[in-house]
C-alpha cells in the first residue's frame, strides 16, 4: 500500500484526515511544517497532501520544492482561503491536484486512488 504525507497546520484536520487514509490501508505521516516535509519526503512517501497555509512556508512551495527532486511524486494542494485561484496556484507550483476546503473524505479518497492506480500501472509498464 502506499505511503502519504500530509503537511497540515491544523492539529484536528490533519489527524482526522490521517485517520481517514489508515481506515482504507494507507500508511500515513503528519507534519506541520513545510521544511520538514522537504527534508522527509525521502523517506519512502509515494505522495503528500499539502495545505497552503503553512506556519513556515507556503504549501506552494513546498511543492514547488518536492517537485524539483521527486518529480514522480504525487502531490495535492489543500486550501480553505477563498480568494486565490486555486487552480492556478496549483498548476504553476506542481501539484498533481488540488482541493478547496471543505471537501469531503470520498473526494480525496477518489482522487488518491486514482493516482495510486496510475503509480501501479506505471510500475508494471517499467518492470516489463
Amino acid at each position: 500500500m502506499f505511503r502519504w504525507l500530509i503537511v497540515e497546520d491544523d492539529f484536528r484536520f490533519g489527524e482526522t484526515l490521517a485517520e481517514a487514509l489508515m481506515k482504507h490501508g494507507y500508511e500515513v505521516a503528519i507534519t506541520r511544517l513545510g521544511m520538514d516535509a522537504v527534508e522527509c519526503i525521502d523517506y519512502n512517501f509515494d505522495g503528500a497532501i499539502v495545505d497552503f497555509n503553512l506556519f513556515d512556508i507556503s504549501g506552494d512551495e513546498v511543492i514547488a520544492t518536492i517537485k524539483k527532486d521527486y518529480p514522480k511524486l504525487t502531490l495535492g494542494l489543500i486550501t480553505g482561503e477563498q480568494e486565490i485561484d486555486l487552480e492556478k496556484l496549483a498548476t504553476r507550483c506542481g501539484a498533481n491536484f488540488y482541493l478547496r476546503k471543505p471537501f469531503t473524505l470520498s473526494e480525496i479518497l477518489n482522487i488518491i486512488e486514482i493516482y495510486d492506480e496510475l503509480n501501479i500501472k506505471q510500475e508494471v509498464t517499467n518492470v516489463a
